[in-house]
């Protein structure tokens, strides 16, 4: 792929670090979407969710995954430049 990942900012998702150009970034990013995880699975889904509930618990799961796929494909983009 062409593009440098360097020279793009972060989407606005809050989990990304604003410093995502480097490797500490994509490992900050990563530590907070393990933060998130580890709160999601304190929670006790036994009596089930509220509407707005399963809303929120759906776009947090989204954002997971945007942030892993950021930091993956900003790695991929680094390696194919070497």
């Amino acid at each position: 792929m062409d593009k440098d990942i360097t020279q793009h900012n972060p989407p606005s998702i809050p989990l990304i670090a604003d410093d995502s150009g480097n490797n500490v970034g994509y490992r900050d990013t990563l530590d907070r979407v393990v933060a998130v995880l580890q709160l999601l699975s304190e929670m006790d889904l036994s009596e089930g969710l509220s509407p707005r509930a399963k809303s929120g618990h759906y776009w947090i799961l989204l954002m997971l995954i945007d942030s892993v796929k950021y930091v993956s494909d900003a790695l991929i983009d680094e390696t194919s430049d070497n």
